[in-house]
């Protein structure tokens, strides 16, 4: 199990093969089966991050706007 994404992971829609990308959690450490929780984008409307667990929606982050995500308001902005 990891909680980090490693570099050239993805997540999210490819439109041209509409192809989705989605991380689902592991059933337990020795179970490999998908789990209750599942971290995607929701691309209905505008585009925003969704958390889902046992079968509701757990975090939406909002739409990103260009900078940060409208739902997230505690998100420092990256000065790079």
């Amino acid at each position: 199990m990891t909680d980090t994404l490693l570099p050239e992971m993805k997540v999210g829609w490819n439109l041209v093969t509409r192809t989705e990308r989605h991380y689902t959690s592991w059933r337990s450490v020795k179970d490999p089966a998908s789990g209750d929780f599942s971290y995607s984008i929701d691309i209905r409307g505008y585009p925003q991050l969704i958390l889902r667990g046992d079968a509701k929606l757990r975090f939406r982050a909002g739409s990103w706007n260009g900078l940060r995500f409208s739902g997230a308001f505690n998100l420092k902005p990256n000065i790079i």
